[in-house]
């Protein structure tokens, strides 16, 4: 039986022994590895903190962290890419610090009927306004459109034309949560009933970050082809750097677990 051989040449005369070694088919298996979150779940949730917990559904996550908590939306955003792979997620404790707030201020009175989209994120809010409705009248429709939806980031109140929309947990992660109106504009069919204006504004800034190294701990020698960190604040980053790193961390020859924040 003839025997091929990609680098030795067919025609070769000389009498010898020859081998080589053809790597083409070598580790081709695919493995697909485990996802991590890692977030904030409700004050009030049923998951311990600092603790590995396998979600199996973005319902499952909703029970567990709460509606609306940073890690319940984080297991709805990534379920839409992968909605079948091992998920696993780790609650951290809030930061001592303080739960940013924005604020839309309604004036003048609606001479029609019409909507106030608000855009939390990507996720719209309709609130509906009839012609007459004074400033103050607006500002609760918005309220109360707000907090209708569990699962925004945000809890509303309102007061003499005014919505406060205040962040569901403490920390600078707060401040980068767009919050925005009439988004699609008059081409979506989205403006504002004639007579009322509406300014969106940032109120209390956010401050704090959580502490890592716990959920860092509890993540121990489990490998995650995929770790998902909603914190970019310098020490959070620094200590997921440093689990990460090829010199003691997953990347380093003595652990091999690998991965990508």
């Amino acid at each position: 039986m003839a025997i091929s051989f990609n680098s030795i040449p067919s025609d070769t005369r000389v009498p010898l022994f020859y081998a080589e070694m053809d790597n083409s088919a070598a580790n081709t298996a695919r493995d697909s590895g485990a996802s991590l979150l890692i977030g904030h779940a409700s004050n009030d949730a049923s998951i311990a903190v600092n603790s590995l917990v396998l979600v199996s559904s973005v319902d499952y996550a909703r029970q567990i962290c709460g509606a609306g908590s940073q890690l319940a939306r984080m297991v709805g955003a990534y379920r839409k890419t992968d909605p079948f792979g091992e998920l696993y997620v780790i609650a951290v404790p809030e930061s001592t610090g303080a739960a940013a707030t924005v604020a839309l201020t309604v004036t003048g009175e609606a001479t029609e009927t019409g909507t106030v989209n608000v855009y939390t994120g990507r996720t719209r809010v309709q609130a509906p306004v009839t012609s007459g409705d004074d400033a103050a009248a607006v500002a609760v429709s918005i309220k109360d459109a707000v907090n209708a939806n569990p699962d925004l980031p945000f809890t509303a109140t309102s007061e003499a034309g005014v919505v406060t929309l205040t962040a569901r947990h403490k920390g600078l992660y707060g401040n980068e949560i767009p919050v925005t109106l009439n988004y699609y504009g008059f081409g979506g069919g989205e403006v504002l009933p004639a007579g009322v204006n509406i300014t969106v504004a940032s109120g209390v800034k956010g401050a704090g970050a959580p502490a890592l190294n716990d959920a860092v701990a509890a993540m121990g020698d489990e490998p995650f082809d995929y770790i998902g960190l909603p914190f970019n604040d310098t020490a959070s980053v620094n200590t997921m750097a440093t689990e990460m790193n090829d010199s003691s961390g997953r990347w380093s020859y003595v652990r091999q677990l690998y991965g990508h924040v």
